[in-house]
């Protein structure tokens, strides 16, 4: 005796066409990024052998930390440097998006051609890009293996500091600040784009308001545009911060992490990326915890 089945209500079919959608984005979470991510936790806590058709792992407990930490010259100093470097980039580069998104917000003629130019570098792939404008290989070639590039190096301003009394550290600093300003305004892409999405969800009666009473566009921008502006602030934030810790070309921790893996060195590798992430963690909730009274509902 057969059984009539009871149809699905609608709710119940929406929930299963939705799991229907997720469902590749859930097959690629699992195989692509918890498995290799569990696959680097045990990898840095064993040394790895490989061998004809399988793999053998030997634990060795905290080993590979203490190689990363202690026995690595370059680990600490790139560590501090990273964080040295994020100290001054986020802000300018939060600064400069900004001050190009409220432009871009404008009506002007052009606009249009100005907001695809900007995030060009999006478009394009940026890392090879950014390899080829530098001239990294001629760059090699010309001068003994070196990846310095003077296409975009005032070095003008480096010979009139070095012959100043500045510290050598003050004038390492300021040099290398003015170099990393086209790499940072090649990285603004993303951070115009939310921004610029940001202003344009503003509603233009507080500023016809804010007129009415007499303020300034300076008092207005500083007291309607960026508590309005705030969460995506943060949000910018946090992303420039990632991107600052994760870029493969400019960061030394990564370049290092990706030296020791291309050398067979996975558990040491494997345990640097786990202290990094660490530190990317701690520096970002930091950031939330601080931003969290300055942001507004």
């Amino acid at each position: 005796m057969s059984r009539n089945r009871r149809p699905l209500s609608y709710e119940r079919q929406k929930r299963y066409i939705g799991w229907v959608y997720v469902l590749p984005w859930l097959i690629g979470l699992v195989y692509f990024f918890l498995i290799p991510l569990g696959f680097s936790l045990i990898n840095s806590f064993a040394d790895l052998s490989i061998e004809p058709g399988e793999m053998n792992f030997a634990f060795v407990g905290f080993k590979h930390y203490h190689s990363a930490l202690f026995t690595d010259s370059n680990t600490l100093p790139n560590l501090f440097g990273s964080i040295g470097n994020l100290l001054y980039q986020v802000p300018i580069l939060l600064m400069f998006s900004m001050f190009v998104a409220v432009i871009l917000n404008q009506k002007f003629p052009g606009r249009l051609f100005l907001r695809g130019v900007f995030f060009l570098p999006l478009i394009t792939t940026s890392s090879v890009v950014m390899q080829i404008i530098s001239g990294d290989s001629m760059a090699q070639s010309m001068m003994g293996g070196t990846t310095e590039s003077a296409l975009f190096q005032v070095t003008s301003i480096r010979d009139w500091m070095m012959n100043s009394t500045l510290p050598y550290e003050v004038t390492n600093f300021i040099f290398n600040f003015i170099n990393s300003i086209f790499d940072l305004v090649w990285k603004s892409g993303i951070q115009i784009l939310l921004l610029l999405a940001g202003l344009q969800t503003i509603s233009g009666s507080l500023y016809e308001a804010a007129s009415i009473e007499g303020a300034t566009a300076w008092e207005t921008f500083w007291k309607i545009t960026i508590p309005m502006l705030s969460p995506i602030l943060l949000l910018v934030s946090v992303y420039s911060i990632i991107d600052s810790f994760t870029d493969v070309s400019s960061n030394m921790v990564m370049a290092r992490i990706t030296a020791l893996a291309n050398n067979f060195n996975y558990g040491v590798s494997a345990a640097l990326s786990w202290l990094y992430f660490l530190l990317v963690g701690v520096v970002l909730l930091a950031v939330l915890l601080l931003a969290r009274r300055a942001v507004s509902d």
